[in-house]
């Protein structure tokens, strides 16, 4: 018999994606000492960005959070290499970041949002320091 491996995106987000272990993910993201406040409350929101334009690519991020203190928080899971992580991770971001905002809000309400991706191969191989 095989264990499921938590770098299945069912299984981590069995363990980090639901309301009901809000408290593990909670932990999780403390430990990584983020340069925000201790977490002390967060919210799993829905992870499907709704687009306002049927041509808009769709986009359904793994974990996506709320801090107390209004942060946003996405947390990708990657096993494999698609060699376009970093291009993917600044669409999230930007998809989560603009989506922050609603109609009258002032630019200064956007909120911190922070982009966390949890690899399980090594993104950096054959890449010189410059790259």
């Amino acid at each position: 018999m095989s264990l499921l491996r938590p770098t299945l995106d069912v299984v981590f987000k069995g363990i980090f994606g639901t309301n009901d272990n809000a408290n593990v993910l909670m932990h999780l993201l403390n430990s990584l000492n983020l340069d925000v406040d201790r977490i002390t409350e967060i919210t799993i929101t829905n992870s499907e960005v709704v687009s306002t334009v049927a041509t808009d690519k769709l986009s359904r991020m793994d974990i996506t959070a709320k801090t107390q203190s209004g942060e946003l928080i996405n947390i990708e899971i990657q096993v494999s290499n698609t060699t376009d992580m970093v291009n993917r991770s600044l669409y999230y971001w930007g998809k989560l970041f603009s989506s922050s905002l609603k109609s009258g809000d002032q630019y200064s309400e956007l909120p911190m949002t922070i982009m966390i991706n949890i690899l399980d191969y090594n993104h950096w191989t054959g890449l010189s320091p410059d790259d």
